[in-house]
């Protein structure tokens, strides 16, 4: 999953390849163009082969496009330009050797208790504080 309206996320730290965060490793964008990456994206992996934690890799959008060829087509993939060919692909975080078996499962709340008294329909219309009284007796606690 990747989140790429980097409005919503707080990054302290600065784009790689920028005065604030310089970084020789980093190639250029577009050879005519910014020689630096933009803000960072965040990126949640998620798969039975990926061991649970955060992973330091650097990865770009180019990351995926690089992983479906590595996967496709092995080694000897097209040439998709330098951005891809000098990305990581998400394989490195594909580091079980087995898929996780235990499948994750959120917490259930017991249902509040309910008379039939509560599930008759009054055939007059109900109000506004009558709507609100309905769904404070119908909440489930928290």
């Amino acid at each position: 999953i990747t989140y790429d309206e980097h409005g919503g996320f707080f990054d302290h730290k600065a784009p790689p390849g920028t005065r604030e965060n310089p970084d020789d490793t980093i190639a250029p964008v577009h050879p005519e163009g910014a020689k630096f990456l933009g803000p960072r994206v965040p990126s949640l992996i998620i798969s039975p082969w990926v061991a649970k934690g955060v992973s330091s890799l650097r990865l770009e959008h180019t990351s995926i496009i690089k992983t479906v060829l590595l996967r496709k087509f092995g080694p000897l993939h097209p040439d998709m330009g330098q951005r891809v060919q000098q990305s990581n692909n998400l394989g490195n975080l594909l580091t079980r050797k087995k898929p996780r078996s235990a499948k994750p499962m959120p917490p259930v709340r017991p249902l509040p208790d309910i008379s039939q008294d509560d599930l008759d329909v009054d055939p007059k219309p109900r109000g506004n504080d009558d709507f609100h009284e309905s769904m404070r007796r119908f909440s489930v606690p928290g």
